[in-house]
């Protein structure tokens, strides 16, 4: 009997999905370490440190420490996800103020200073595994993403190492020849809105693509890395704690159609803050194309995370074997105002659709999961 409860309990153990969220750092001041809400995720990404410039805008090999700002914080971030039991991730990604930043120090003469001074950072204070997001002027560059992986792989031993990437060319052709050094390939299913021809009124993370070629979604972006060879297995779907919003327009694209104004950002905890915007009259569920909106009398279309659009990533998750799902960023959800899990409304409903979570491992989740 023990055997068999034994087995039963791997065969649980595989199924599972894990569960991961990006902590912004420059944000700390509306949510503070302290309040991130550890028992419902398995890891935390500490969002972000860039590649550093010299005086002339060149990647030098150094770090900018950017949203992260300080090692201090870096300190208190790590070890507030080791008391609760977490994995702890280090982010780089892009430098947005000099795009060339990550070109230029994956070069062979700074490869190995780039590779060690990440790695450094991420042995000094503790982190459990990193996060490459390397999006800015990646065409052509393809060689030099794959040496950076495998020498920061090989760098970092037997910590993780994962990609955050879009379902370009590129991006896919790198994840294929580079998954098997990866603890997982985190698919950003956002930022898809004004996919459409002509500027067109889109969702920004659409779940399915419905054979329509203007606009992206969640399911080309797996599928594109499907077919490239990255296996389900290695997936994470990301989801975002952030809206956008469209004026003169009040629906997706059916028929076609054109904004007049924005798109312009808007936080999750702000929309549901609008009580002119936030109205269960106003609300829509899109099942076709697996998005949710706002449709207000003040003529907006505001896409936007929901418990009908978690739910269907979920069953898509578990039907297709993807390794879980990861969402951007903590900060933009949290109410300060609120009293327990409302002050994490989208965390509370994604973690209790996804499920409860496993016993931590040796005081660290690392290896466990959501199921």
């Amino acid at each position: 009997m023990k055997s068999l409860l034994f087995l039963l309990a791997l065969a649980v153990s595989s199924m599972a999905q894990s569960l991961s969220a990006y902590y912004e750092q420059s944000f700390s001041g509306t949510q503070p370490v302290s309040a991130i809400p550890w028992a419902k995720y398995n890891a935390v990404v500490h969002f972000a440190v860039v590649p550093g410039v010299d005086g002339s805008g060149n990647g030098n090999g150094t770090i900018d420490l950017y949203s992260i700002g300080s090692t201090a914080n870096m300190t208190t971030f790590v070890s507030a996800a080791h008391a609760a039991g977490k994995v702890a991730y280090f982010n780089i990604c892009d430098n947005t103020s000099y795009p060339n930043a990550f070109h230029d120090s994956t070069q062979p003469a700074l490869l190995a200073t780039f590779v060690s001074n990440i790695a450094g950072y991420v042995s000094t204070y503790g982190y459990d595994g990193v996060i490459v997001d390397w999006e800015s002027n990646l065409s052509g560059n393809d060689a030099l993403y794959e040496s950076l992986i495998a020498s920061l792989k090989t760098a970092i031993g037997t910590k993780t190492l994962n990609v955050a990437m879009n379902d370009t060319t590129d991006d896919t052709t790198v994840a294929a020849a580079s998954y098997s050094q990866l603890g997982g390939v985190w698919l950003m299913c956002y930022d898809m809105q004004d996919g459409g021809p002509g500027g067109t009124t889109w969702y920004v993370d659409a779940l399915y693509h419905q054979n329509w070629t203007g606009g992206g979604s969640c399911q080309r972006g797996w599928e594109r890395f499907a077919q490239a060879g990255v296996p389900a297995a290695k997936m994470v779907i990301g989801l975002p704690f952030y809206s956008y919003v469209f004026g003169g327009v009040t629906a997706p694209i059916g028929p076609l159609q054109a904004y007049t104004t924005g798109p312009s950002l808007l936080y999750y905890k702000d929309l549901i803050a609008d009580p002119a915007r936030w109205q269960p009259g106003y609300q829509n569920w899109d099942s076709y194309w697996g998005g949710s909106y706002v449709a207000d009398p003040a003529g907006e279309f505001i896409p936007y995370t929901s418990q009908d659009q978690m739910s269907a990533l979920v069953s898509i998750v578990r039907s297709q074997g993807f390794q879980g799902i990861f969402t951007y960023s903590l900060p933009y959800e949290y109410v300060p105002t609120a009293s327990g899990n409302a002050k994490y409304p989208l965390s509370t409903m994604l973690y209790n659709t996804l499920g409860p979570q496993q016993t931590t491992i040796s005081g660290r989740c690392s290896g466990c999961a959501v199921h």
